[in-house]
């Protein structure tokens, strides 16, 4: 699930925490996130993603090792 477009909309709705829960669900191994088109400055992605739960290695896989194994780029 690209998180890029979707994040900052779910906080709105949902709050940090409910947003975590959400994103939990689907599991870190299940998220991307990347954006060629920003909606919103990538400072507010970055403080809503900092604001959760997610570890170092969470954070690398949503960031690019995740969709760096569908692409099969390492």
């Amino acid at each position: 699930m690209d998180i890029s477009f979707i994040l900052p909309e779910l906080v709105g709705l949902y709050g940090i925490a409910q947003t975590n829960r959400i994103l939990r669900m689907f599991g870190a191994d299940r998220l991307i996130f990347g954006t060629d088109y920003p909606e919103r400055k990538y400072d507010e992605y970055f403080f809503i993603l900092n604001e959760m739960d997610f570890t170092e290695e969470e954070i690398q896989k949503i960031a690019y090792k995740n969709i760096e194994s569908i692409l099969k780029i390492s």
